[in-house]
C-alpha cells in the first residue's frame, strides 16, 4: 500500500524520501482510525454476548422445569 502511494507521490513531483514518509504517515493514520473504530464498536460484541448468555440461561431454566414435571 505504501509503495503504490509513494509511486504516485513521486510521479506528482515529490522526492522519493518525502513520498515514502508521506505514504507511511497516511497508512499509519488509516490503521489508527480502523483500530479506533473497532474499539468503539467492541461494546456491541459484549452486549450481544450478554444477551446470548441470558437467553441460554432462560432456555435451560425452561427446559429444566419442563422435564422436571
Amino acid at each position: 500500500m505504501v509503495e503504490g502511494m509513494s509511486k504516485r507521490l513521486t510521479h506528482a513531483g515529490l522526492s522519493a524520501g518525502e513520498a515514502v514518509a508521506i505514504a507511511d504517515e497516511i497508512q499509519t493514520a488509516i490503521l489508527e482510525a480502523m483500530l479506533q473504530r473497532m474499539q468503539q464498536e467492541r461494546w456491541k460484541d459484549y452486549v450481544l454476548l450478554f444477551l446470548v448468555i441470558v437467553c441460554f440461561g432462560s432456555f435451560l431454566i425452561a427446559a429444566t422445569r419442563l422435564f422436571a414435571l
